[in-house]
């Protein structure tokens, strides 16, 4: 896994909150391998989630760099960004993010329509349907597939936001608590898949402030203070 697929360089941010300046990152550098799986842990406010952010092009760097296979992730127009978060990376957060009003086949197909224009989409919308349902055959939600949000457990929307996320064959899925507002039986269930995944070659990045989530990695990155203390960057 020497193979550098996504890599960070001296990453720094800050915030404004009102008069105040707040660090957040303070230098960061990390390399992401082709088909590893890494977890970044630390305490509340350590820079986690604002790195697995920066890392997915959901947020700009004050300093630094962020490269994708080698390419400026953020050189060129936001637009060329926009594109490039919607068909590289999928996004698994701790509150699913699913919209209620759409059912569970309706929700997975949600990033392949953004991606499309409206031709686009009337013109392949069946080729997305079979892959939508395929995926949630996938993640153990094929008899789902009409049932809205609300209608699940806790552990079955989290499948369905994994879906979500798979829907357009992420390079690289981000996660950030993907079992922080699960049980630990649940929890345990979607580490189970989210390592399927992995050994089935899907690289994944993943914030979690539990040891026990974070040993399912294959390397811990531990931040502290918005800066690496231990692990590999």
């Amino acid at each position: 896994m020497s193979d550098v697929i996504l890599q960070a360089g001296g990453v720094h941010k800050t915030y404004q909150l009102g008069r105040v300046q707040l660090p957040v990152l303070r230098g960061v550098s990390l390399s992401i391998a082709r088909g590893e799986f890494v977890a970044i842990m630390g305490s509340s406010g350590s820079g986690k989630s604002t790195l697995l952010h920066i890392l997915g092009a959901l947020d700009v760097p004050d300093r630094g760099t962020v490269r994708f296979e080698g390419q400026d992730l953020f050189a060129g127009p936001a637009s060329r960004r926009d594109g490039l978060r919607n068909a590289t990376f999928g996004f698994v957060f701790q509150f699913y993010h699913l919209l209620p009003e759409l059912d569970v086949l309706e929700n997975v197909l949600v990033p392949c329509m953004v991606r499309r224009s409206v031709a686009g989409w009337i013109r392949a919308r069946s080729e997305h349907r079979r892959d939508a349902a395929r995926v949630l055959e996938q993640v153990g939600l094929s008899a789902r597939l009409r049932h809205k949000p609300n209608e699940l457990s806790g552990g079955e929307r989290q499948r369905v936001a994994i879906a979500r996320a798979l829907a357009n064959r992420p390079r690289v899925l981000l996660a950030d608590e993907p079992t922080g507002n699960l049980d630990s039986a649940t929890g345990r269930e979607i580490m189970g898949l989210l390592g399927t995944l992995n050994r089935d070659g899907q690289t994944i990045v993943m914030v979690t402030h539990d040891p026990q989530v974070a040993a399912a990695a294959h390397r811990i990155v531990t931040l502290e203070d918005g800066r690496i203390r231990s692990g590999r960057g």
